[in-house]
């Protein structure tokens, strides 16, 4: 068993603060500056979003108690790898957060850890290239992908899904999984509903 991916035994479940992670809107091909934190909801009943670079929740730890160690996995990645790379010999790991001081892992190191992984070479086009293929979207369901006036192809949006964790000791394990707009017929809307009432039987 690979332990950069699983723990050879691991802690009791819910010491990772999965739910904290389910409070993003995150747009991991986006800007870290985008990403935002559900923050409640004003007098109107509507959902208030707080930029998350100088959210509280940026510094709070990912687990309790902390840990300064964590292998962080991308599900889409590698399974987008099985599917177009394995026959070219690429390897998928994941990447690795340290804290060599012992300061314990926190939110902001999880999300520009996993922006700077999908800089490395193949990731975000990985990504990409399953989220689009390889999962089947019913006919009629939104286009995956927006077009400026210009005619011109923007990016897609694929947005955290949920993280998935164990731990041991002072290490975690995280396995991020993650959205695209529209993937098997699901709105944006239904999905942002969706992941709260799921935060909400994690919290």
């Amino acid at each position: 068993m690979d332990s950069a991916t699983h723990p050879p035994r691991r802690d009791p479940p819910g010491r990772v603060k999965e739910f904290i992670f389910s409070r993003l809107h995150w747009n991991v091909l986006g800007e870290l500056s985008e990403i935002e934190v559900e923050d409640g909801v004003d007098e109107n009943g509507t959902e208030k979003l707080s930029p998350f670079l100088s959210h509280p929740i940026a510094a709070e730890s990912i687990a309790q108690p902390p840990v300064s160690v964590a292998y962080v996995h991308s599900s889409d990645i590698s399974a987008g790898v099985h599917f177009y790379m394995c026959t070219y010999g690429f390897e998928y790991k994941g990447f690795l957060i340290e804290n060599t001081d012992g300061r314990p892992i926190t939110v902001k190191d999880v999300v520009t850890g996993f922006h700077d992984h999908l800089d490395q070479p193949w990731h975000k086009q990985i990504l990409i290239t399953y989220k689009k293929n390889a999962i089947p979207n019913p006919t009629g369901t939104a286009p995956v992908s927006a077009t400026e006036n210009t005619g011109r192809t923007q990016p897609p949006v694929i947005f955290l899904k949920h993280i998935h964790a164990q731990t041991l000791n002072d290490r975690a394990w995280l396995n991020i999984s993650t959205f695209l707009i529209g993937e098997l017929g699901i709105s944006v809307e239904e999905f942002w509903a969706r992941r709260k009432a799921n935060r909400l039987h994690l919290g």
